[in-house]
């Protein structure tokens, strides 16, 4: 005989990661009647486990000479579930500074906090950026100088801007 029960569970989408109790109940049978048998209902476990968020601080250029705001470049996250969000993160690179060279630097992301996300319901991943510091253009302009025929001139290190 096919039969049916109803479970329940206080649980739902949106219930933070843990143990709720699962309760059977309300038993019908297709065939046969349910009163030819002596049900007992016991309870059962739903363990609501973390989600899975990634958290990737996002990639930039910029010219040695330059500071660079992180904030700015931000990061992006996939995985939040019911429109959840993340308030904040630290970003931090040894590239961001006006003096560091010309190289490639990790964009390090850590500490998600606030907005409206429960840090304990996730298993969070924070992946790296690159900041790349490009040479800085310049420009070396020989001044203009003027002479007389037969005296000639001295240049030296100073004669250009």
């Amino acid at each position: 005989a096919l039969s049916t029960a109803t479970v329940t569970s206080a649980a739902n989408a949106t219930s933070n990661v843990g143990n709720y109790t699962l309760t059977a109940s309300n038993q019908t049978m297709s065939t046969g009647l349910v009163g030819n048998y002596n049900i007992t209902y016991a309870t059962g476990n739903l363990t609501v486990n973390p989600a899975d968020l990634t958290i990737t601080a996002n990639s930039a250029t910029k010219s040695y000479g330059v500071n660079t705001n992180l904030t700015a470049i931000g990061y992006v996250s996939n995985g939040l579930m019911n429109s959840e969000t993340i308030g904040d993160v630290t970003l931090a690179s040894a590239g961001a500074a006006n003096t560091s060279g010309v190289a490639s630097y990790n964009i390090a992301v850590s500490n998600a906090s606030g907005g409206t996300f429960n840090i304990s319901n996730y298993n969070i991943t924070y992946n790296n950026g690159t900041l790349t510091v490009n040479p800085a253009n310049l420009t070396i302009t020989a001044n203009s100088a003027s002479t007389q025929y037969g005296l000639g001139t001295t240049l030296g290190n100073t004669a250009f801007t």
